[in-house]
């Protein structure tokens, strides 16, 4: 269940020009504060979280500032090496760091978590079914899963299709075995207990936007999409304090 071999060889590879990006892209920029923002209003003080694909750990060290205890997961030793590596620098000192795979049976055997981060990973996982239930079972009731994809109804993705096909480029698309549109992937999580609340679609190229005149979050345009989902079986505590409670600023 986990991403096929080649797949975590080269994330493996290319881990430390992967990290680079958060500094240097402007997409990842956006991405980071994205995330952050998100996880400023979904994940509360007290709270267990699991970043599931932890790759450099920049999430889990976002995660770390804000709640009680971070696990973070990565099939890539490379990639757990740099992001133990940024909790040091960051002082993170509250992050676990465990190598291992989404789908794991062992792994998180019985525990669950309050909230579960998992970006650009599910994409490359062959059975997306498996993984969605392996995280839903590692969800506590009323918990938040906080989930991006590749979005199947951008022109990006329609373009990057095409020219992988024509060139092989880029390389990573080789690995790629899922671009579901918002509707499909809100029907996935659903088959595992998981309610779709709210989407954001973000990190086109700001060319892109200027040629197609488009908004920055248009679901047509914009390659990625997050989605805050909740484990929704019957524990409604965690909705009623987030509706209760000032929405967080994104950090800038």
């Amino acid at each position: 269940m986990s991403a096929p071999a080649d797949a975590i060889g080269w994330h493996d590879r290319f881990g430390a020009r992967f990290a680079d990006r958060y500094r240097h892209s402007a997409a990842f920029r956006e991405r980071l504060r994205i995330w952050s923002g998100l996880v400023d209003a979904h994940v509360r003080r007290g709270d267990a979280v699991l970043d599931a694909g932890c790759g450099p750990g920049a999430l889990a060290c976002v995660a770390a500032q804000r709640c009680a205890e971070v696990a973070a997961l990565d099939a890539s030793a490379n990639m757990i090496a740099l992001a133990r590596q940024r909790a040091q620098t960051e002082g993170a000192a509250n992050i676990a760091f465990h190598l291992g795979a989404i789908g794991d049976p062992q792994l998180f055997a019985g525990r669950r978590f309050d909230a579960i981060l998992c970006s650009s990973v599910l994409e490359y996982i062959d059975d997306l079914d498996g993984a969605l239930d392996w995280l839903a079972a590692r969800l506590a009731p009323g918990g938040v899963l906080l989930v991006s994809m590749p979005n199947g109804r951008s022109l990006y993705r329609r373009a990057e299709r095409i020219v992988f096909a024509l060139t092989g480029r880029p390389r990573f698309y080789a690995f790629v075995r899922h671009v579901p549109t918002r509707s499909a992937f809100a029907q996935a999580l659903g088959r595992h207990g998981l309610e779709m609340r709210a989407v954001e679609f973000y990190a086109a190229p700001r060319l892109l936007r200027l040629l197609v005149g488009g908004a920055r979050g248009s679901e047509h345009i914009e390659p990625l999409l997050v989605a805050v989902a909740v484990r929704a079986d019957g524990d409604d505590r965690r909705r009623t304090q987030e509706a209760e409670r000032p929405r967080a600023h994104p950090r800038r």
